[in-house]
């Protein structure tokens, strides 16, 4: 598929093509027969305003549509609502009552840890700080001697550089093992071995882990699953009042979609008397003067509205005098049905301003000065928009501004379908040919030549 020249889809083609052409064929004639079909014909004749307020009523309408479904997926069941309140309660108090704190597990197991190692750490502290200081012992510690190291390389320091260095260094060793002997002494004097202490932290432990075996592998865990929770709580006794709001909302939405039905319904009820004038005009226009058409607007305040309101539409047709006005299924001929729709697409190609229309074979079951009729019903048409027809009617050819005969053909054992512009002696050939079939006569020939002539004027 090309567009200008350019490669494109199917389904792009399709509606740029909808935009340019309107294509009409026999089994359109069965969209007549279809009510459903009928107020979508209506509303596209009934112009811009109308379309305009069928599409603020249809965001309306999609918004009630909207507002229905959430009520009923808000309300759901109230007895499954009320168990998920109450088991949400349970799980919440529970949870509020742990009164959790963010690591609070992690830095208790480091207290646990302390506790049951206390009388170890206490004794290796009091050793160590007592190595370092020499408190309770009869030779110094290492700080005494490393400060005596220091003192005696200080005495040969002016000899050399690197002795000096050295010296400097024991004393910076000194000072760091001065600090390390005050957090030595700190551990070992806030090491405690309390045992009722270690008995409370492991029962807070042990309550702890039953807490993360429900709702969390770490307490952070279980304050988030806390706090969603809480939410959903609130969200589930909240639903009244959401409940109520989408009433309401849904209360306005349903007023005004009952005001753009009743004015729906005026503009279809004046933009079917239009069109019931129009198309019987053209039906006269069409050999069939005793025709009446009407289009029938229905409303029915009483029943829910639906895409299109609460309308319905039904074209209504009889095509002899004093018969009563029927649905079109019931009462047309397919020759009626053709001419019914080629009036209908009339009055449709004047609204939608449609510049290319293609007709395919929309004249069967139409014969003799019907066929004629039809054929300048077209020609008028072709004053302000491009019409292409494909037809087997001598009449409805003969008045075509160009003649394109269209074949089959085999070759190489494949069917070709070939197009060959008429000119001149070939489309009188062709003319008489519709006319007479293989059987040519000077009559037929005759005929051609004066059906021709008539099409010409007819242009002119």
């Amino acid at each position: 598929c090309r567009i200008n020249g350019l490669l494109t889809t199917v389904a792009v083609l399709k509606t740029v093509g909808e935009r340019l052409l309107a294509i009409h064929g026999q089994h359109d004639n069965q969209s007549l027969l279809k009510e459903e079909t009928h107020i979508d014909l209506l509303d596209a004749y009934g112009g811009p305003e109308l379309q305009k307020t069928k599409q603020t009523y249809t965001e309306v309408y999609l918004e009630c549509r909207r507002l229905k479904v959430l009520w009923r997926e808000t309300s759901g069941s109230e007895r499954e609502r009320k168990r998920q309140i109450d088991n949400l309660k349970f799980q919440l108090d529970e949870l509020k009552k742990a009164a959790l704190k963010t690591g609070e597990d992690v830095a208790l197991e480091e207290k646990s840890r302390l506790y049951q190692h206390a009388e170890g750490i206490l004794t290796a502290f009091t050793e160590a700080y007592t190595l370092i200081s020499g408190e309770d012992r009869e030779d110094a510690g290492a700080r005494e001697q490393l400060v005596r190291a220091m003192t005696a390389v200080r005495k040969v320091a002016h000899v050399s550089d690197r002795f000096s260095a050295l010296a400097d260094q024991l004393a910076d060793v000194s000072e760091v093992l001065e600090e390390l002997g005050r957090e030595i002494v700190d551990v070992r004097d806030n090491t405690e071995f309390d045992p009722r202490m270690r008995d409370k932290i492991e029962e807070r432990l042990v309550f702890l882990q039953n807490i993360r075996k429900k709702y969390g592998d770490t307490i952070d865990d279980c304050i988030l699953y806390r706090e969603e929770n809480q939410k959903k709580l609130d969200d589930l006794e909240g639903s009244e009042t959401q409940l109520t709001q989408i009433q309401e909302d849904l209360h306005r939405k349903e007023e005004t979609a009952g005001v753009l039905c009743i004015e729906l319904h005026r503009m279809r009820t004046a933009a079917a008397e239009c069109l019931s004038k129009g198309v019987a005009a053209h039906l006269t226009d069409l050999e069939m003067p005793k025709a009446a058409f009407e289009t029938a607007v229905v409303y029915s305040p009483e029943r829910d509205f639906d895409e299109n309101g609460r309308d319905t539409v039904a074209f209504l047709f009889t095509a002899n005098l004093g018969e009563p006005l029927k649905p079109l299924a019931r009462i047309a001929s397919g020759g009626e049905m053709s001419r019914v729709m080629l009036a209908m697409k009339s009055m449709l190609a004047d609204a939608d301003k449609i510049s290319t229309l293609i007709f395919d074979e929309i004249d069967a079951g139409v014969g003799g000065k019907a066929a004629q009729k039809v054929g300048e019903k077209m020609v008028s048409m072709a004053k302000n928009s491009q019409i292409l027809c494909v037809t087997h009617h001598a009449q409805i050819a003969s008045l075509a501004e160009h003649h394109h005969y269209i074949g089959k053909e085999s070759v190489d054992g494949r069917t070709r379908t070939t197009v060959q512009k008429l000119d001149g002696k070939e489309r009188e050939e062709e003319i008489t040919r519709l006319l007479s079939g293989t059987h040519r006569t000077a009559s037929a020939h005759g005929l051609a030549r004066e059906l021709l002539a008539r099409g010409l004027d007819k242009e002119k």
